[in-house]
């Protein structure tokens, strides 16, 4: 009996030590090299960064087959670059904006974007476009650019977004054609998009 209360302060201590990592620098471009991240997570007293690698517009900052034509804008080095400074920090996490995206959206309107009622894709105050992730290919070109940065060595990526658009002239949006509730497709996205990066552990 007098095993029973030992045993239980002996399991917090790994999650403690699981969660004491996340201490972040947020990179706006990438360093030359692992030395040169290497100090700058030194002088920062972190040990992993945060780089967006998706934004609001839609552009992928990596080299990327899936990507929407010129929404693709390669970093220096190359997506090489990018995994090796992934596989020098002990986290490595990806700022993924989700659904606003203006490249693949005006490509493929019908298909991927949210519409008006005119069929037109719809845009906001920054006229910005957006995808609608109750439509097939929309998730699966998302969750695609997911796949890639998870190969490219990011160990989480932090989801931007993940919603439909709450401003602008909302009025004009068409979801008519909708076969399920803007809850229900962010939980399929998500559902798919984790059964998409469970292979990487990502």
């Amino acid at each position: 009996g007098g095993e029973e209360p030992v045993e239980p302060p002996a399991e917090p201590d790994p999650v403690q030590d699981g969660a004491e990592p996340a201490r972040l620098l947020a990179l706006d471009a990438l360093p030359a090299d692992n030395a040169a991240l290497t100090d700058a997570l030194t002088a920062a007293g972190a040990n992993g960064f945060v780089y967006p690698i998706r934004d609001n517009t839609g552009r992928v900052f990596y080299e990327s087959p899936t990507a929407a034509d010129k929404a693709a804008v390669a970093a220096e080095g190359g997506n090489d670059a990018i995994s090796r400074l992934c596989a020098g920090a002990d986290r490595a996490v990806a700022r993924f904006n989700c659904f606003h995206d203006s490249y693949y959206a005006f490509i493929h309107m019908q298909e991927a974007a949210i519409c008006q009622k005119t069929t037109y894709v719809w845009y906001d105050n920054h006229s910005y476009h957006w995808l609608d992730p109750s439509k097939e290919q929309a998730r699966m070109y998302v969750t695609g650019l997911a796949v890639e940065c998870a190969s490219l060595g990011f160990n989480e990526l932090l989801l931007e977004e993940l919603c439909y658009p709450t401003s602008g002239k909302l009025e004009k949006i068409d979801y008519s054609g909708n076969t399920m509730g803007k809850t229900e497709a962010l939980v399929l996205f998500l559902t798919e998009l984790r059964a998409a990066l469970e292979p990487y552990g990502t």
